[in-house]
């Protein structure tokens, strides 16, 4: 899916699976998606650009994002840490859209992107 505002390309679907965020971090840089292997995890203001304010419970345009988990611990995971404390990271929950820190261990949905920066 391109993003015709930001020029960043995502990741369809999650594979419906949870990782840490080494493992997120791990899963996007082996990627190969569409003939293209120059995936990667989204920081946080690139994870957040996808939420659609109009909507709740999935808060993202799901006629793009199909299958978006959306409970209230369906949380996906970026790359950016939170400063204070560096063994969280930022993630959104497309139930409401929001921001929120959880663990480098704890288990999130991830969804890869490509482009940008």
């Amino acid at each position: 899916i391109t993003d015709q505002k930001t020029r960043l390309i995502w990741q369809k679907q999650d594979d419906d699976n949870t990782r840490s965020r080494e493992n997120a971090l791990d899963y996007c840089e082996n990627l190969t998606l569409g003939g293209n292997s120059s995936w990667r995890l989204p920081n946080i203001k690139e994870l957040e650009s996808i939420v659609d304010d109009s909507k709740v419970s999935p808060s993202i345009n799901t006629s793009y994002f199909t299958d978006t988990k959306s409970g209230n611990s369906s949380n996906y995971i970026s790359s950016s840490e939170y400063l204070l404390a560096s063994n969280y990271s930022w993630t959104v929950t497309f139930n409401s859209g929001e921001a929120s820190t959880a663990g480098h261990a704890s288990s999130s949905y991830v969804r890869c992107v490509r482009g940008g920066q």
